[in-house]
Formats: C-alpha cells, sequence, structure tokens
C-alpha cells in the first residue's frame, strides 16, 4: 500500500503497526495486542522512535518520507532475520482440561509435543498422532507428568500444559 493511495485509515494504520512490530518498535508479545487500526499514544510514540533512530524529524506522523524509510525497513528486516509469530492454539483461560478420549486438532499438537519431548529425554515410546486422547496418549501424559512431580490424573490442565510449553520450548530452541 502506497502512502499517497490510502483509501481504508484503518488499514493503513494497522499496516503501521505491524511493521513496527515486526522491527521491534511496538513490543506486543501476542499479535492481537496493540494492533488495533486505531493511531493511539504507543503507535505515536514507535513512530516517533522510529523517526528518531532514522535520522528524521520525529513528529510522530507518518508522512510520505516515514512511510518509505518505514516500508523499506520492514522489508529488510523481515527477509533478513524474521521469525514466525506465536499463535495461540489453545483457550486462554485458567479452567480449561483435557479429558480423556476428548477427540480435537489440539491433541496433534499434545502429540508431537510429547513425542518430541521424548524423542530428546528418551523417556519414552512415540505415540501414534490421533487426535484422540487415547490411552497411549494419557500413558505418556502421565509419566510426563510423574517425571514433572504434577498431579497423577490423567486430565491435562493449564499446569500440565504450561510444564509441557516449557520443556518443549526449551527442545526446540536448543535444536536451532
Amino acid at each position: 500500500m502506497s502512502y499517497l493511495d490510502i483509501t481504508d485509515e484503518r488499514n493503513f494504520i494497522l499496516q503501521i503497526q505491524r511493521m513496527l512490530r515486526d522491527i521491534s518498535y511496538l513490543n506486543y508479545d501476542d499479535a492481537s495486542q496493540g494492533i488495533t487500526g486505531v493511531y493511539d499514544t504507543a503507535t505515536r510514540h514507535s513512530v516517533t522512535a522510529f523517526q528518531r533512530d532514522m535520522g528524521l524529524s520525529p513528529t510522530g506522523k507518518v508522512d510520505t518520507e516515514t512511510w518509505e524509510i518505514l516500508n523499506s525497513v520492514h522489508s529488510n528486516t523481515v527477509n533478513d532475520v524474521s521469525v514466525p509469530r506465536a499463535v495461540h492454539i489453545f483457550p486462554r483461560y485458567s479452567s480449561y482440561e483435557i479429558l480423556p478420549d476428548s477427540k480435537n486438532s489440539i491433541i496433534y499438537v499434545l502429540q508431537h509435543m510429547l513425542n518430541e519431548i521424548s524423542a530428546n529425554d528418551e523417556s519414552g515410546g512415540i505415540v501414534e498422532m490421533t487426535g484422540i486422547y487415547d490411552k497411549a496418549t494419557q500413558d505418556a501424559i502421565y509419566a510426563f507428568k510423574r517425571r514433572n512431580l504434577l498431579d497423577d490424573t490423567n486430565v491435562i490442565d493449564v499446569t500440565t500444559l504450561n510444564r509441557l510449553f516449557d520443556e518443549y520450548e526449551i527442545i526446540i530452541s536448543s535444536s536451532k
């Protein structure tokens, strides 16, 4: 989108916010936070900081020169160092649980994570990717919980999920 061809101000602001986030001027860990399409105080401060760093007049407004440099820096950053942002697929409430015999796409992800953890620490066998919280997956969860001193049920609660995420993150981070 060219600065001079703005026909939808909200989408233009959304694009500015995304680019600022991608090049670390808006530090939102959650992709849904802060990317509002509203030119708020955080956006204005981020634009001002960007302008200052680029040797532009720090007005906090995206003029043609700011837009062109922002677009260029963003393109270079995305091509050079960008990594995929996290996507939250799990519900975001504290009482979330997965019960035995549940079937959904989230369980595929959990089974993959359990397999990666198991392969890394040689703690058990590979769980078949079924998308069902079946007996084999329950056994793997039970073993995981035992190793991590968690409760001895086969319910996957938020505490179990967070510990699983932490262990998986360590494995993924060290394999780079």
